[in-house]
């Protein structure tokens, strides 16, 4: 029969190798949760910089209104690329932008403007933003026919809906 002292002489090596196997386990579950802490910080970062440029877009748009657009038929739209400087100095992501201005009525159109930002020009967009705004640009009835500046329709009430 075998003494005790035999039974147990494996036992240390194996609860080594358990507790290596534990603590590697540990590390890469820690490692997993700084990765997806690290990328949600960054979408986050991504989600706030494509907002503001859009807006940026859109006041753009507004302050310096594409004169092709008064001479569309309605139905019809006109795109230009948005030219948009770099997020936070050099070290931001590329971001590009896209207007579309439509014209919906004689005076109403539907300015558009989508804007994405990704790692490189080539590479998937992590964070994009797509903004619309109804404007209404009425021509003043004057000899020179110049048109006012276009001002956002605003947001109807719900009391007006009935």
């Amino acid at each position: 029969m075998s003494s005790p002292r035999q039974c147990r002489r494996g036992t240390a090596i194996v609860a080594a190798l358990a507790l290596v196997a534990l603590a590697g386990a540990l590390l890469s579950v820690a490692a997993a949760h700084a990765t997806a802490g690290s990328s949600a910080a960054a979408a986050e970062r991504g989600a706030l910089i494509v907002e503001g440029a859009a807006m940026r877009g859109l006041a753009e748009a507004l302050a310096s209104w594409p004169p092709a657009a008064d001479s569309l038929p309605e139905g019809a739209f006109g795109d230009r690329v948005l030219l948009m400087p770099r997020a936070a100095g050099d070290g931001g992501p590329p971001i590009t932008g896209r207007l579309r201005v439509q014209r919906i009525g004689p005076a109403l159109y539907a300015v558009t403007v989508e804007v994405r930002a990704a790692t490189s020009v080539a590479a998937t967009a992590f964070a994009r933003r797509r903004m619309r705004l109804l404007v209404r640009r009425d021509t003043v009835s004057d000899t020179s026919g110049a048109a006012a500046s276009p001002l956002p329709v605003p947001r109807w009430a719900v009391a007006d809906l009935y």
